[in-house]
C-alpha cells in the first residue's frame, strides 16, 4: 500500500479512501522509528491547503487507514477497499509554518513534563529516560523542517572583459520542481502499451515542461525586472498545478489496462466508462494548464497595461506620453515627406527595409497613407487626462471614516486608500453572509493581501457606495 519513506513532519495526501473524512492532506505527527511511540502504524493529523491545522472534529488519522465505525459490515467493506483502492504520496510545496509550531508547542509541553518526573523520580528512571528521548526526537524535528525551510541563496557571477572584471550580481533561484509519482506512471505505461517504461521519463518530460516556464522568468528577470516577483509566483503555481496533473493523469490511466494488453476475457467495461470520463477533465485541465504558460510569456512578450495601482503609475503614464507624441510627430513627418516625395525612401528615422515595406502596404491599399493617425491625438489626450485625474487624486489627503450605528458602535471603516487607488472597507471580523452578498453585488472583492473589501477608487465607486452605504449597515447591525 506504501512504498515511500515517511518521517515526522512529512506532508501527505491522501486519496481514494472509503470514508470522505480520511481523504485529504496530513502530516505525520509519530511514525514507527519515533522515539516513544509505541504504535505500529503511522498518526496523521488533518491540515488544510494553506498549511494551517484542521479544526475538523475528526480531524485525525492514522496509515494503514483504520474504520472505527460501529457497523461491522462496515467496517469489513472499508477495510477490503482502503487495501485496495486507497493511496498515499508525499506533496511538497506545502506551507509549514504552522506544523513546525505544532512541533514547538510539543517540544515545550514536553519539557515540563520532563522537569517534573526527573525533579520527582530522578533523571535516570524509565519515565524519565522515556521522556527525555521523546523530547529530544521532537527538537530533532523541529531542527530538521527548520532548515528545509531556508531560501536559496543568491548566485553571484563574475564577468571577465578586456579592460575591467566588473562583478555583477545574478539575483537567480533554483529552479524548484515538484515529485512525479514514478512507479504509478510505470503502471500505466505497462498496462496500457507493449513497449517498456523508462525508468525517470515522467519526472524528465514534467521537468521539461516547468523549465519552458523558468526561462521566460529568466528573461523577465532582465527585462522587466518589475515584474519579476509577481512572475516568481505564476511560474511556481504552474509547476505546482502541473505535477498534480500528472499525477492524477498517471493515477487514472493506471486504474484499468487497456483491451489490446488484458484481453476482452471479463473487461470492466464501467470501469473503463469512468476512466474515459475522467480522461476528459484531464484533458481541460491541461489545456487550462497550457493558457496558463501563455500568459506567462505574454507578461515578456506584449505591453503590459498601466494599472492605476502601480507604485510609479505617474512615471510610467508620464513615460507612455512621450512615446506616443514621438511616435506620433514621426508618423506625421512621415506622410509629409511621402506626399512631397512619393516615396520613403531618404527619409530619417526609416531604413530602407522598413520603407520599402510600408511602400509595398500602401500599393495594396492606395486609400491609407504610410501611417494611419487618426487615433493618435486621441490616445495621447486619453492617457493625459488619465494622468492629470491621478495626479490630483494622490494629492488629496487619504481619507478614512468610521461608520457607526444609532448607538455609536462600530460598524466598519471606509478608507480612501491612494497610494493603491483602491476603495477599501475594513470589518473587524467576518461580515454576516448578507452583508457579503451586498459587497459582492455592488463590485467589491475580498483582497486577502489588504484584508479589506475593496475596489478600485474611481468616482463611480464612492456613487456606488454612497448608494449601499444605509443597506451595508442594516445587514451590519441585524
Amino acid at each position: 500500500m506504501m512504498n515511500i519513506k515517511l518521517k515526522a513532519g512529512d506532508i501527505v495526501k491522501i486519496e481514494n479512501a472509503y470514508f470522505k473524512n480520511d481523504n485529504g492532506l496530513f502530516f505525520v505527527t509519530h511514525c514507527p522509528e519515533d522515539a516513544g511511540w509505541l504504535g505500529k502504524d503511522y498518526s496523521l493529523t488533518k491540515i488544510c491547503k494553506n498549511g494551517r491545522i484542521s479544526k475538523r472534529k475528526y480531524n485525525l488519522s492514522s496509515w494503514p487507514l483504520c474504520s472505527f465505525v460501529n457497523n461491522k459490515e462496515k467496517a469489513a467493506e472499508a477495510k477490503v477497499w482502503n487495501e485496495e483502492h486507497a493511496t498515499i504520496e508525499k506533496v511538497e510545496g506545502i506551507n509549514t509554518e504552522f506544523i513546525i509550531e505544532y512541533f514547538e508547542n510539543k517540544v515545550a509541553e514536553l519539557t515540563e513534563q520532563y522537569k517534573n518526573y526527573s525533579t520527582r523520580w530522578g533523571e535516570e528512571n524509565k519515565i524519565s529516560v522515556s521522556y527525555k528521548e521523546t523530547l529530544e526526537h521532537y527538537k530533532s524535528v523541529v531542527k530538521r523542517m527548520s532548515c528545509n525551510d531556508v531560501s536559496e541563496t543568491e548566485i553571484t557571477v563574475e564577468l571577465e572583459e578586456t579592460e575591467e572584471i566588473k562583478t555583477s550580481v545574478t539575483l537567480k533561484k533554483e529552479r524548484i520542481y515538484y515529485p512525479i509519482n514514478e512507479d504509478t506512471a510505470r503502471v500505466a505505461k505497462e498496462i496500457n502499451s507493449f513497449s517498456e517504461y523508462q525508468q525517470g521519463s515522467a519526472t524528465t518530460e514534467y521537468q521539461n515542461y516547468c523549465d519552458k516556464a523558468y526561462d521566460i522568468l529568466d528573461k523577465i528577470r532582465f527585462q522587466k525586472p518589475e515584474k519579476i516577483e509577481c512572475v516568481e509566483k505564476k511560474v511556481n503555481y504552474y509547476c505546482k498545478k502541473l505535477s498534480q496533473y500528472y499525477n492524477d493523469y498517471y493515477r487514472n490511466e493506471a486504474s484499468c489496462p487497456s483491451i489490446m494488453i488484458c484481453g476482452a476475457g471479463n473487461f470492466p467495461v464501467k470501469k473503463k466508462n469512468r476512466q474515459n470520463s475522467r480522461r476528459q477533465t484531464l484533458h481541460n485541465t491541461w489545456e487550462y494548464l497550457q493558457n496558463y504558460l501563455r500568459k506567462i510569456e505574454n507578461i515578456l512578450i506584449e505591453e503590459q497595461p498601466i494599472k492605476s495601482g502601480d507604485s510609479d503609475v505617474i512615471e510610467k503614464l508620464t513615460k507612455k506620453i512621450e512615446q506616443l507624441e514621438t511616435e506620433h510627430k514621426l508618423h506625421m513627418n512621415c506622410n509629409r515627406y511621402y506626399k512631397k516625395n512619393g516615396t520613403l525612401k531618404g527619409f530619417e528615422g526609416l531604413t530602407e527595409k522598413e520603407a520599402t515595406e510600408i511602400e509595398d502596404l500602401v500599393k495594396r491599399n492606395p486609400i491609407f497613407p504610410p501611417f494611419i493617425t487618426y487615433n493618435e491625438t486621441a490616445n495621447i489626450r486619453r492617457y493625459k487626462k488619465r494622468l492629470k485625474k491621478l495626479i490630483k487624486e494622490k494629492e488629496n489627503k487619504p481619507i478614512e471614516q468610521a461608520e457607526t450605528d444609532e448607538e455609536s458602535i462600530k460598524l466598519f471603516t471606509v478608507i480612501e486608500n491612494k497610494e493603491i487607488m483602491r476603495l477599501q472597507i475594513l470589518f473587524d471580523g467576518i461580515p454576516p453572509e448578507h452583508a457579503r452578498d451586498i459587497l459582492k453585488s455592488n463590485g467589491f472583492k475580498w483582497s486577502p493581501k489588504n484584508k479589506a473589501w475593496q475596489r478600485q477608487l474611481t468616482d463611480n465607486a464612492r456613487y456606488v457606495y454612497k448608494n449601499m452605504k444605509d443597506d451595508l449597515k442594516k445587514a451590519m447591525s441585524a
